[in-house]
């Protein structure tokens, strides 16, 4: 994001080909813009948001696992505000190809911040939801037992785990994609390559809140 900024405060200057230390304060204060809004995000977004207790839950689970969040509308569920982040993602990605300035770019590489912020916690919050029901279910179908509690609690670092996993590698398959789009791009005689790479992250954007909307039903 920070490149994208500083090549096109490039492309307006008298000798674009330099990369001049300006642009490079230019995409490191977006960059600082970015993780600004970010943390913010993060710190009100979840005072603003309301806790409905979830469906499946008995008052074994721990309250602020088992809480389904909701925003001011009540029927914005969890769920729903998940997919509606990478919706807005990647309205933001594509906004990238009807911006011609760097100030505009900054505004529009700050507003990303949020999506982000909700990326960071709202998986996490799912998944601790479904554990707390999983946990209640095996403790209605059984008598809860040290070795019933020990068990639980193994499934729950495993299924952590498998979270981390599956975070990682489709970061590792997004380098790798978005250098084949840059390289593309350059072979096509484009000098917009990382705005292609950021646009194809909001397709993919868009397929991550196709496959979200699901989420109501499994959780």
């Amino acid at each position: 994001m920070t490149t994208f900024i500083a090549k096109l405060n490039a492309s307006h200057m008298r000798a674009p080909n330099s990369f001049h230390q300006a642009n490079i304060r230019v995409g490191a204060f977006a960059g600082l813009m970015y993780a600004a809004v970010g943390a913010l995000a993060n710190i009100i977004l979840p005072y603003v948001a309301k806790s409905q207790p979830h469906p499946s839950s008995s008052s074994l689970a721990p309250p602020l696992v088992s809480a389904r969040v909701t925003s001011v509308f009540s029927s914005l569920t969890l769920e729903k505000t998940w997919s509606i982040s990478y919706l807005a993602y990647a309205f933001l990605m594509f906004g990238t190809t009807f911006t011609f300035s760097s100030s505009s770019a900054i505004v529009l590489i700050a507003l990303t911040g949020i999506p982000w912020a909700l990326a960071q916690w709202i998986p996490f919050a799912l998944l601790g939801a479904e554990i707390a029901r999983l946990r209640t279910a095996k403790s209605q179908e059984a008598l809860v037992t040290d070795e019933n509690l020990l068990e639980s609690q193994d499934d729950a670092g495993i299924t952590l785990g498998l979270h981390n996993a599956a975070i990682s590698a489709p970061q590792i398959l997004a380098a790798l994609v978005c250098g084949l789009v840059v390289w593309l791009a350059d072979v096509l005689g484009s000098r917009d390559g990382v705005g292609w790479a950021m646009r194809f992250g909001g397709c993919a954007a868009l397929y991550t809140a196709w496959l979200a909307r699901d989420l109501t039903l499994e959780v």
